[in-house]
């Protein structure tokens, strides 16, 4: 079983009918996320996730 089996992506999250109520619930958009996590990418020069993943 790879990593990729293990864990759900970002998208899978964050279209998970729990995480999607718990968001509404406290005003936060999948875009406002997604967003969040790029510009922590951009200022810590992190790669993007995809290029990180182990086969």
């Amino acid at each position: 079983m790879s990593e990729r089996d293990l864990e759900p992506s970002l998208g899978d999250l964050l279209t998970d009918p729990a995480t999607v109520a718990l968001m509404a619930s406290d005003g936060v958009a999948a875009d406002e996320v997604r967003n969040l996590l790029a510009e922590a990418r951009r200022r810590y020069g992190a790669a993007p996730a995809a290029s990180r993943r182990r086969s």
